[in-house]
């Protein structure tokens, strides 16, 4: 009898050991609410968070509001699952912000931490981005009127104050002797931890062949993404395909959610894989990038260099294709009739004789019969007397006279190439000489 009760009390004191031990791994619920725009990866970051590759296409995905989890595991052994992270994803437009009441009450506001999702694909479109879902937290924020929103906000100065790189879970009720806060730092304070997740990351070498960019401009996107974070307190992670991006995500997802240790320093000198975690940022470390910068300011407004429209590339350039001489003569030609007349009929110049140019255009004329004409080439002194004036009664132009049709659909008449056989060596000599009289036929009447 005495060895089975021996038994028993050992069999309860294993099971009670178990039950302590349980109990004191058991986690809090928290939630996260993802945010970004259309086309930004978000159900792709949360698949590769849920050790997926992409996102599942069998199941359908909500609209305008999806719910998943992510598995939570034990941070000693990585293999063992603890909890769950509910994961609440908004449609991509800010249209759907007014679901937001529905996740985020005033009764379970404590238990969420936000993520922010920009597409580094275009990133000319990031800054307005974040801005945009930004004010749409501050207003719901504002506009549930939480009796412990004091009691949040004092929440995350206090994490911010406590981060240390050696690798310190955030803040707890203890007391702890905190510096304050830098100039620029939380001015904006949500009263919840915010991740700022920087996806696709990895189209950087895209971006340089395709608008241009160069490494100054990666540095100017970080520093003013750096500068918005550090105003709402952020912390700012780049992520792409590589799984080691995905896993630093994942370890400091749980690190604000449920209190992990992390041991990651902050890196700002790999372009794919920034990682700026919150307290750790000020404006003395944004302001490194500006030794970068060569023909940026770091003032410049951020879509004074960050745009979309693709430059054009030094040593390209595309074919221009030119109007076949005669065509455009036949276009000219057919203008000239189809519009009426804008003067008074002239009279018949004398038969055989082109009309005179006028007499500041004689220079022109003594020039053009030293040198002739290639063939088939409008002449000087016949242009200048069909712009400049009209032929008098002895074929003369007079300057400053109305300009006639008539005589200019004839000039152009007489450069187009004739059917005829004879029409050729015509256009031609009228070409050489730069003022053969026209045909009979072409006479205006």
């Amino acid at each position: 009898m005495a060895e089975g009760e021996q038994e028993l009390n050992l069999w309860h004191s294993i099971l009670s050991d178990v039950a302590a031990h349980t109990a004191s791994r058991r986690l809090p619920l928290r939630s996260a609410i993802v945010l970004g725009d259309e086309g930004a990866g978000k159900s792709s970051l949360v698949a590769r968070l849920q050790g997926r590759k992409h996102a599942n296409e069998e199941h359908a995905q909500g609209t305008g509001l999806e719910y998943s989890y992510i598995d939570v595991k034990d941070e000693d052994s990585g293999e063992e699952v603890i909890t769950r992270l509910g994961v609440y994803t908004l449609d991509n437009s800010s249209d759907y912000k007014s679901l937001l009441p529905f996740v985020m009450t005033k009764e379970n506001l404590e238990t969420f931490l936000v993520v922010i999702v920009l597409d580094m694909s275009r990133p000319w479109t990031a800054l307005q981005s974040l801005d945009q879902w930004l004010k749409v937290l501050d207003t719901h924020m504002k506009s549930l009127e939480a009796p412990n929103l004091d009691e949040l906000r004092a929440k995350v100065i206090a994490d911010y104050q406590a981060y240390s790189e050696t690798g310190t879970a955030p803040a707890d009720d203890g007391e702890q002797i905190a510096l304050p806060l830098e100039a620029g730092v939380l001015t904006f304070n949500l009263g919840l931890p915010v991740i700022v997740v920087a996806n696709k990351s990895d189209m950087a070498d895209a971006l340089e062949r395709d608008f241009d960019y160069r490494n100054e401009h990666f540095e100017f996107i970080q520093m003013h993404l750096r500068k918005a974070c550090l105003r709402y307190g952020a912390a700012l992670l780049y992520s792409n395909k590589d799984p080691r991006t995905r896993d630093l995500l994942s370890r400091y997802i749980a690190h604000r959610a449920f209190g992990f240790s992390l041991a990651a320093k902050a890196n700002i000198s790999d372009r794919d894989a920034v990682f700026v975690p919150s307290g750790w940022d000020n404006e003395k470390k944004i302001a490194m990038l500006h030794a970068g910068l060569k023909t940026i300011s770091p003032d410049d407004p951020f879509d004074m260099h960050i745009v979309g429209s693709q430059p054009i590339k030094v040593g390209a350039s595309a074919d221009i294709i030119a109007e076949d001489e005669q065509d455009f003569l036949r276009k000219q030609a057919a203008v000239l009739a189809s519009n009426p007349k804008e003067s008074a009929p002239l009279a018949k110049p004398t038969s055989g004789a082109m009309p005179s140019p006028a007499p500041a255009a004689s220079t022109a004329a003594a020039r053009s019969a030293a040198s002739p004409a290639p063939a088939r080439q409008p002449s000087v002194t016949a242009t200048k007397a069909a712009a400049n004036g009209t032929p008098s009664k002895d074929g003369a132009a007079k300057p400053g006279a109305p300009l006639n049709n008539d005589m200019l659909a004839n000039f152009f008449n007489s450069l187009l190439k004739k059917p005829a056989a004879g029409a050729t060596g015509a256009a031609a000599g009228t070409g050489a000489a730069g003022a053969a009289p026209p045909s009979k036929g072409d006479a205006p009447k």
